[in-house]
């Protein structure tokens, strides 16, 4: 009894009161749990940052269809035939008012005084920037027919545009591979004879541009190469018997040159030769010498 006439003394006012603290602290509670987790969610996002920031993976979009992904990948990794090439390229022709969809040529003057080396690698050069030039014209011309879409209501042709964007990709792949055996061929200075050839154009190319089995074809070559040094051995009856047939210089002064040395005051006329080297000198030694193999009586 005492209990209920405790708690019907409380006002209204004072009840009111109470409710509104015991909400108040509810609601802080519920703050402070929001702001947790959306600081938790923060640090976890900052934590993924520097994952990926560490991490080796390259960014990636979404997936394309699969048979699509297989055919670029093939495409990329292996030297197209430069007669299917030709006969993509000759589909495309310059737009008229697209002049700059060419290969600038070289100046006579510049051509003229140009060594054959250099025409040689600027040749190889324009021959990929041609295919970089032969692609942009599909290209553009599938941007014309969006375009044209867009602004006159005209129907696309969609078979048409699928055959231009794929022959767009055909003449890029053959672009990227000319390009990785132009990069091979830059190392071929650096490696010694047979393993020159891992930088022919016929080198398949993955993530690596000399291809994932590089290890194995190194040792293939050096099997090789030892094999072909064995079989091709010379045969010891071939050997020239007796005396060595060497080349050995005739140097009628050797004698005299032991122990000579460079003189500085030596005359204007010699040059920079050792001393002791005139006619007369050698002439004279010669001279004395012989004398003293021949005494006199």
């Amino acid at each position: 009894m005492a209990d209920t006439e405790d708690l019907s003394d409380i006002s209204a006012d004072e009840s009111d009161l109470f409710d509104s603290l015991l909400n108040s602290c509810h609601q802080e509670k519920f703050d402070n749990d929001t702001n947790n987790e959306d600081d938790i969610s923060a640090i976890n996002e900052l934590v993924c940052d520097l994952r990926d920031f560490f991490g080796n993976d390259e960014d990636t979009s979404e997936k394309i269809r699969t048979d699509l992904a297989q055919t670029v990948n093939d495409g990329v990794s292996k030297q197209p035939t430069m007669a299917k090439i030709k006969t993509v390229m000759d589909r495309y022709k310059r737009p008229e008012n697209c002049e700059g969809l060419t290969v600038p040529r070289i100046n006579e003057e510049i051509w003229h005084q140009a060594k054959a080396h250099t025409k040689s690698k600027d040749l190889k050069s324009q021959h990929l920037q041609g295919l970089l030039i032969k692609a942009m014209i599909p290209l553009v011309q599938i941007t014309d027919s969006l375009m044209a879409v867009v602004t006159d209501g005209k129907e696309l042709d969609i078979k048409g545009t699928m055959r231009k964007a794929m022959d767009t990709i055909r003449l890029l792949a053959a672009a990227h591979a000319d390009l990785n055996t132009k990069r091979r061929e830059s190392f071929k200075q650096d490696l010694s004879g047979p393993y020159k050839r891992l930088c022919s154009a016929s080198g398949p190319t993955t993530k690596y541009l000399f291809g994932d089995d590089l290890t194995k074809r190194i040792k293939e070559i050096s099997e090789a190469n030892r094999l072909g040094k064995k079989i091709f051995q010379p045969n010891s009856r071939d050997k020239p018997k007796g005396k060595s047939y060497q080349y050995h210089r005739y140097e009628p002064y050797a004698n005299n040159r032991q122990g000579q040395t460079f003189s500085k005051s030596t005359p204007s006329h010699n040059r920079g030769k050792p001393a002791g080297r005139g006619r007369g000198q050698h002439h004279n030694a010669f001279l004395s010498k012989r004398q003293r193999d021949y005494p006199r009586n």
